[in-house]
């Protein structure tokens, strides 16, 4: 399940996005035109279908390796069966292998959706691109369902592309119910909940997590969320259920577009309890008015019809809590940006508010243009520069001290791949001939904020990067730690850092220097080791290593525990003894 203080902390964080584990208990193989009635334990013997390794994949840690290529439903005149059907699995990991942007290509037929997830839990989906998927119900592409008394839990989706899936309900691209887990460093572009009245969210929809309260819901983050289309709810997101405490995170949401007036289209909560933080939620528009730019339609002028970037409330136990955004050019200048019927707290955001109700319960919002500067036109937007900051910006400096927000959240963290300092990218800022002057941690305890954090999202879409450990082990002496670790493949990996903890996920830091990558795309892998010489006899210690791609994101792996062996100091010998001693020779 779902904790908050899990997605709250840093190293929790990372535990719940591991995609790639170092001890499986058994690994298997998929690829194009592989011969399917071998038994898919290698390369030479790979399974052709992807859903014959899920039906062979049982224990509770088995890895599902797809190699590079279109795997094309039979209808499409490929080989596979969709949907992939993943039911009744604990702890199955699915990797997209590959050198291409989005890994491999599961491509759908248009009549059915492409993965259906039930009643599962620990299931992690990295590297794939996920299209032409169709639903009569809810989610067109990826469908995770389960039930008030069966939930799936812990299910982790990240370097996806999700683009022209069709729900003829809800969740275009996702749909997500009765489940709770992360959506990271996503593309999910072009999708349609449109086809019924009933349509909402046209890139994702999230709907009532598992009935208890220790679960927490969903976290989205760090994704490129655009062109999607919803019939009557949230043209991007729509977010449904009083269990729901989600998180929404460091997304850029553009240009998605809403069939009915006065509804969002960009996020709609529906009374669910949402944390909105570090987004871009600009351009999203009423579907019969042209497709805007900077707030204006393709002839150059506003759009007419009332829409909103954001639609929520704040009544009855739920929430919508929103800070650092910014929220800008949806719909008509004239009308508000988001939703002022409700008492939604807002702070430190930017907010086209031209309400006679604004500015919002909160503080230090502003209403300014905020200035967005980048390449305007790229066939596949989440690769542009678009909507970054220029440094005139009044989105600039303009949150909380970067060390925390309102909820006390750290946001210091990880990783400057140049000078191995310790930066969190979500949060690196606009466009810049220099190095961005966002802020750094000087150690483990001692945090510079004296700079504050920028409005909006700053991560750019990048696509995957891929690695698959072979080993990871410490071996622990009196006065050292050996951390060594090999790679079977790695691909777009810059690099490495180690982190030691005196717990889990407690008294961590970082205690190697940046350890550059064998080579940035190594088919064959690599070896690698880090001596850790700062060690105390008798003290227990936690490894992670954390890999770092080509664009700067990382993920981690672990922990290992070691135990640093206590020396023990023989007694001085009594004269007497030595004397004994020299008679017996």
């Amino acid at each position: 399940m779902i904790r908050r203080e899990i997605i709250t902390t840093f190293l929790s964080v990372l535990l719940m996005l591991i995609a790639i584990g170092y001890a499986s208990a058994a690994n298997y193989y998929v690829c194009v035109g592989g011969a399917g009635s071998k038994d898919g334990s290698n390369w030479g013997n790979a399974f052709a279908k992807i859903q014959a390794a899920v039906d062979a994949s049982v224990s509770g840690s088995d890895t599902i390796h797809v190699a590079d290529g279109t795997y094309k439903a039979a209808s499409n005149g490929g080989d596979q069966a969709y949907p992939i059907n993943i039911e009744n699995k604990t702890g199955i990991t699915i990797l997209g292998y590959g050198q291409s942007s989005h890994g491999p290509w599961l491509q759908g037929d248009g009549q059915t959706r492409i993965i259906v997830i039930k009643q599962s839990s620990g299931i992690t989906i990295k590297n794939f691109k996920v299209s032409d998927g169709s639903a009569g119900g809810n989610g067109g592409g990826i469908w995770v369902v389960g039930t008030e008394d069966d939930e799936n839990l812990d299910i982790v989706m990240f370097d996806l592309e999700v683009t022209n899936n069709t729900s003829h309900a809800k969740g275009g691209g996702m749909a997500w119910e009765y489940s709770c887990g992360v959506i990271s460093d996503c593309c999910i572009w072009d999708n349609r909940a449109a086809e019924s009245s009933a349509g909402g969210g046209g890139g994702l929809f999230l709907m009532w997590p598992a009935s208890s309260a220790d679960y927490e819901g969903y976290y989205v983050q760090d994704c490129c969320i655009f062109w999607n289309e919803a019939a009557a709810q949230g043209g991007a997101i729509l977010i449904t259920g009083d269990h729901n405490s989600s998180e929404i995170q460091n997304n850029l949401i553009r240009q998605n577009c809403v069939g009915t007036e006065g509804a969002s289209a960009g996020i709609e909560t529906d009374c669910a309890r949402v944390y909105i933080k570090n987004n871009t939620i600009a351009d999203n528009y009423y579907c019969d008015d042209n497709m805007p730019t900077y707030g204006k339609d393709a002839a150059g002028g506003s759009p007419t019809v009332n829409v909103y970037g954001v639609k929520g409330c704040d009544t009855q136990g739920y929430w919508l809590r929103m800070i650092h955004n910014i929220i800008y050019f949806n719909g008509p200048p004239a009308f508000d940006d988001v939703n002022i019927n409700s008492n939604i707290t807002v702070t430190y955001s930017d907010v086209q508010m031209t309400s006679a109700n604004s500015p919002y319960p909160g503080t230090g919002n502003i209403d300014q243009d905020p200035r967005f500067e980048g390449d305007k036109d790229d066939e596949r937007p989440c690769n542009s520069t678009f909507y970054f900051l220029s440094e005139n910006s009044p989105c600039v400096d303009a949150g909380m001290p970067a060390y925390t927000d309102d909820w006390g959240q750290g946001h210091c963290e990880f990783v400057n791949t140049t000078t191995g300092q310790g930066k969190d990218i979500r949060y690196s800022v606009h466009l810049s001939t220099v190095e961005d002057k966002d802020f750094w941690c000087n150690d483990g305890n001692n945090h510079d904020d004296s700079y504050r954090i920028d409005l909006g999202y700053h991560y750019d879409w990048y696509g995957m990067n891929y690695i698959e450990l072979s080993s990871f082990t410490v071996e622990a002496s009196f006065d050292k730690a050996l951390v060594r670790w090999e790679t079977a493949t790695e691909i777009h990996n810059a690099g490495f850092l180690v982190y030691r903890c005196d717990g889990q996920t407690t008294g961590c830091s970082k205690v190697s220097e940046f350890i550059p990558a064998a080579a940035a795309s190594a088919a064959s892998g690599a070896n690698y080791s880090f001596t850790d010489t700062n060690v105390r006899q008798g003290e227990t210690y936690y490894y992670y290593l954390v890999d770092i791609d080509t664009s700067g994101k990382w993920t981690a792996h672990g922990p290992i525990m070691t135990r640093i062996p206590v020396r023990l100091a023989l007694p001085p010998l009594r004269p007497r003894m030595v004397h004994e001693l020299v008679m017996i020779r």
